[in-house]
């Protein structure tokens, strides 16, 4: 088993060949956001935290079910936390509701299969899957921003 200093290098590794990844994206042109915040993607619920008075707590998300987009369906990438990308669509009409949970459809079939073991010492953990190597479970995962591009295609902000 590797070390908790080797396995931290190659998770620095692995987040800095997810950020070339998204560097050699071709820029959203056009960029209209539809969404800022975050929303847990391992959850059923269309609740994002929010602040209030200091604290975070859970609120519904305003406008999920207002159109965004009149084109009969979107094209979206998810390349993190996995090696490889998953390509997926939204089908019209499309809301921000159903681009959230064609998000969360995709990051299921993305961890689909995949295993997964603690990392003693640190808070992530080693998943293996088909999609590659990840150093994030699917429940670490929030959806942070949502933004319409011209081209039809939508650009998806993960954080973990």
């Amino acid at each position: 088993m590797a070390s908790r200093a080797d396995l931290s290098d190659v998770i620095t590794q692995a987040e800095a060949q997810a950020a070339q990844r998204e560097a050699e994206r071709p820029p959203c042109s056009g960029k209209v956001t539809l969404y800022s915040g975050s929303i847990a993607v391992d959850s059923k619920e269309h609740q994002h935290a929010v602040e209030r008075d200091g604290d975070y707590v859970e609120a519904p998300i305003d406008g999920l079910d207002k159109v965004v987009s009149t084109a009969p369906e979107l094209r979206f990438t998810l390349e993190y936390p996995f090696e490889k990308p998953f390509s997926g669509r939204v089908k019209g009409p499309v809301t921000l509701r159903r681009i959230i949970d064609a998000v969360r459809a995709g990051f299921r079939q993305m961890y689909e299969g995949a295993t997964q073991r603690d990392i003693p010492g640190l808070y992530n953990k080693d998943v293996r899957g088909p999609y590659g190597r990840a150093f994030h479970a699917i429940d670490d995962l929030v959806i942070e921003h949502l933004e319409l591009c011209d081209d039809g295609s939508l650009e998806i902000g993960i954080g973990s």
